[in-house]
């Protein structure tokens, strides 16, 4: 098939892109930044005063000249694209008969849903909404959409599996309990607590300086937000990698939840429904219902080596016959349209 893909310009969207391609599909890659002469962030910002109107028929008009001389395309697929409204899918819709929009957050619930205005509106005009979230089919189907599917979280195939590392890989990025993530606002209170534990922590991402438990927290955070090949290199020097759920997006299981394993460290994340069907506690992964118990779940496993392989080649195991990658949620969404 010929497919029309726009998305965003981190490395996640060029994954799905690169799983379509492995699928044999030949690939038009746009990035929401590339549609129109102003940047995303810019244009997003129009939207606090009530200019997402403004911005669907600027991005309509750019959309126009654009495809001008492309496509016909078999599909034009989405990825949470926030620019685009009912006025630039309906210039989509010149260019396809089928209109795929996979979306990853969580604009259903979400506090700033003046961002997601022109995706909400657009959900009637697409003919498969991919959402990753149990609750968002039942809500994407009451703001209209024709047809929604539900996916896991990817991680991807290639990119998070176990690397060959050197010498020095092993000594810069060795840690005993790894977190990769933003700082929220429950996330600091939970952190001082595992330290105040005893769990030797080491913390990657943006925003911790903003915490008030910084002063407690700044000698773990070794760095901002981590994203390609040195991403999958921290997790698999640590022994055990924490997942946390975000609560703004209503999160039971996010791509943390498939990276970790995949990449062969052992997961420790929040008990949810969703992770307990995934991975068998104790034996695929660790799970948690508050810090004091992610203490003793990472405490215990640090001190016995051996059980600590165990779970994660078991959990890498599990994660492969979930089939929980890009090319596996690939493949669903295209059946499905």
């Amino acid at each position: 098939m010929k497919i029309l893909f726009i998305g965003g310009s981190r490395i996640n969207a060029r994954l799905r892109v690169r799983a379509l391609e492995k699928l044999g599909h030949s690939v038009d890659f746009y990035e929401h930044d590339t549609i129109t002469p102003f940047s995303e962030v810019f244009l997003l910002r129009l939207f606090r005063f009530r200019l997402a109107g403004i911005v669907d028929r600027l991005s309509a008009f750019c959309l126009k000249r654009k495809l001008r001389f492309q496509g016909p395309y078999d599909v034009v697929f989405l990825n949470q694209s926030r620019l685009l409204g009912p006025r630039s899918y309906r210039i989509l819709r010149e260019h396809t008969e089928k209109i795929v929009n996979y979306i990853n957050d969580d604009p259903f619930g979400n506090c700033s849903v003046s961002y997601w205005r022109l995706l909400l509106d657009a959900l009637p005009s697409c003919d498969l909404v991919a959402v990753s979230r149990g609750e968002n089919v039942r809500e994407a189907k009451e703001l209209g959409a024709q047809h929604v599917l539900r996916v896991f979280f990817p991680a991807d195939e290639k990119l998070h599996s176990p690397m060959e590392l050197s010498e020095g890989d092993v000594e810069k990025w060795s840690s005993d309990v790894l977190f990769i993530g933003t700082c929220f606002p429950e996330r600091g209170p939970f952190m001082s607590r595992l330290i105040e534990l005893g769990v030797p922590l080491t913390i990657y991402g943006n925003g911790w300086e903003k915490s008030p438990e910084w002063h407690n927290l700044r000698h773990v955070v070794k760095g901002g937000a981590i994203y390609g090949k040195d991403y999958v290199k921290v997790i698999q020097c640590a022994k055990v990698a924490i997942g946390l759920l975000s609560k703004g997006n209503r999160d039971t299981s996010t791509r943390r939840s498939m990276e970790i394993p995949a990449i062969g460290t052992v997961l420790c994340a929040e008990r949810t429904d969703e992770h307990l069907s995934l991975y068998k506690e104790g034996k695929e992964a660790l799970f948690f219902d508050n810090a004091d118990e992610c203490a003793n779940r990472c405490l215990s496993v640090l001190k016995d080596p051996i059980v600590l392989k165990e779970i994660g080649c078991a959990g890498r195991r599990r994660f492969l016959k979930n089939g929980t990658t890009n090319l596996e949620m690939m493949k669903k969404i295209l059946a499905a349209v």
